[in-house]
């Protein structure tokens, strides 16, 4: 699941999204496609909008942002 996923299973839009957050369509955007880092507070305040866990969020976070075999080369970092 990506960050897209998660904002469309709270059946949100990118604008409702952004209007919550105080931020621009285009930020929700940028988010989703991975163009622009999430910080702490921002993936605090979206994972209690779409109703996940931060674990959740962070999950989908890094699906967003990485692809299989990045994620697996930091996986295998620890």
């Amino acid at each position: 699941m990506t960050l897209r996923d998660l904002r469309k299973q709270a059946k949100m839009t990118a604008k409702e999204v952004a209007d919550k957050l105080g931020v621009s369509v285009s930020c929700i955007y940028n988010y989703e496609l991975g163009d622009r880092s999430v910080d702490i507070l921002m993936a605090v305040n979206m994972s209690l909008i779409y109703d996940v866990s931060l674990d959740e969020f962070i999950d989908a976070y890094m699906k967003t942002r990485f692809n299989n075999n990045q994620l697996a080369q930091v996986r295998n970092q620890r």
